[in-house]
């Protein structure tokens, strides 16, 4: 397969683009997050179908601890192809451990040869098809480049930041920018946990996804929200109602009934 395949094209050989979507059961601030109803859809049932709409993948595939998580997302059309590993799946792993055990995982079991990973949120409920295929291109294109991920800029700079002392009074984060014109200082980026496209052999080799060889894809504001509390997760309602998501249901998958896979 090219580097510069397009979207839906097929894989030649045993090479291949996978996705993974990380869905542990052991969420703590809103508990079944990752299969919650989200405009009467679980929410991990968005980011299946943004990845099968795509065209990208020859395999989507979902890494979880949990049989419940497992049986929704085949029923949305994923693989489960194992079961996580406890070590794998507390409260303090990151996600490239994660993110390099199922890509590790899957060419052990199916042996064959991943060639590009792209890890996506369970609950990125507004992923556009689009990004994940804009942002796979911008990868192809770059050899020398490892991840391309998605960002999104500060609204305000972070140079006008703002702390409270320990006596309760306000202090300047940088004193020396406190009198600049925000629109003369540079803009600052930050992750926007939608999803990381990856070399699969960079990932496994455990390249790091900020301070190495990576690539921003730039979202807007609208088109992402962070579900940390029950709060967000009203927001992110009202935003996709607001964007037509409740159209787009109908677009997603039909749960069905399927064999489990040996695990």
């Amino acid at each position: 397969m090219s580097e510069a395949s397009s979207a839906g094209e097929a894989p030649s050989g045993a090479v291949l683009r996978i996705a993974v979507i990380p869905a542990r059961g052991g969420s703590k601030r809103i508990p079944g997050k990752n299969i919650r109803s989200f405009l009467g859809k679980p929410a991990i049932a968005y980011s299946i179908a943004a990845a099968q709409r795509s065209g990208l993948f020859d395999r989507i595939v979902v890494s979880t601890d949990c049989g419940r998580i497992a049986e929704i997302a085949e029923s949305y059309g994923a693989e489960v192809p194992f079961l996580r590993p406890p070590a794998l799946a507390d409260d303090h792993c990151g996600i490239l451990p994660v993110f390099r055990h199922a890509i590790a995982a899957v060419q052990r079991l199916r042996e064959e040869l991943i060639r590009y990973a792209c890890c996506i949120y369970p609950t990125a409920v507004l992923l556009s098809e689009l990004h994940l295929i804009a942002a796979y291109h911008r990868l192809a294109a770059a050899p020398s480049i490892a991840y391309c991920f998605t960002v999104c800029p500060y609204e305000h700079p972070i140079e006008r930041a703002l702390s409270v002392t320990e006596s309760g009074t306000v202090s300047a984060v940088a004193p020396e920018h406190a009198q600049a014109r925000t629109q003369n200082l540079p803009a600052h980026y930050y992750d926007a946990g939608q999803f990381y496209w990856a070399r699969a052999d960079a990932a496994l080799a455990g390249a790091p996804i900020f301070c190495g060889p990576s690539l921003p894809y730039v979202l807007r504001h609208l088109e992402l929200i962070d579900i940390d509390d029950a709060d967000d997760w009203r927001r992110a309602e009202a935003i996709a109602t607001a964007l037509g998501f409740e159209a787009r249901q109908e677009e997603l998958p039909r749960p069905a009934r399927v064999s489990s896979v040996e695990r």
